[in-house]
C-alpha cells in the first residue's frame, strides 16, 4: 500500500511522530483530517466510492450523461455530489482542470488504491 511509508513495526507513524494503530485510523484521522468517532469505516467506503466515481470519468471513458446520473445516485443528490467534488479538489485529490470534478491526481489515485485494499478487508471482517 502507498501508506506503508508510514509503517513502523505494527504501528503507523506520521510526520509529527504520532502513532496510529492501523491503516484505517491513519487515513481517517491523519490523511483525511477527520475524527475517528461514529462509523469511520463507512466514511472510508464513501470516500473510496466517490474517488472511484471521479476516476471513471476519465479512466474508463464512460458516457458523460450516464456517469453524471450514476454520480447523483451515488451521492444522493446533485448538491452532495458537488460538495464531494469541491472537497476532493480542496484536498488535492483531484486536479480542477476547467471544472470540478476534474480528474484524480497522483495523491487521489494513491489514496483510492489504499482505500480499495482497506475496504476489501473491512468487508471480509463484517
Amino acid at each position: 500500500m502507498n501508506i506503508d511509508k508510514y509503517k513502523q513495526g505494527e504501528d503507523y507513524v506520521d510526520e509529527s511522530g504520532c502513532h496510529w494503530d492501523n491503516a484505517e485510523d491513519l487515513i481517517q484521522c491523519h490523511i483525511l483530517g477527520f475524527c475517528g468517532c461514529g462509523q469511520p469505516e463507512e466514511n472510508l467506503i464513501y470516500v473510496m466510492e466517490g474517488l472511484a466515481h471521479i476516476g471513471k470519468n476519465y479512466d474508463e471513458g464512460s458516457v458523460f450523461e450516464d456517469w453524471w446520473q450514476d454520480g447523483i445516485k451515488l451521492f444522493g443528490n446533485k448538491r452532495a455530489m458537488y460538495f464531494f467534488f469541491y472537497w476532493a479538489d480542496k484536498e488535492e485529490l483531484t486536479e480542477h482542470g476547467g471544472s470540478v470534478p476534474g480528474w484524480l491526481t497522483m495523491k487521489g489515485k494513491e489514496l483510492l488504491s489504499d482505500l480499495v485494499e482497506i475496504c476489501s478487508r473491512l468487508d471480509k471482517d463484517q
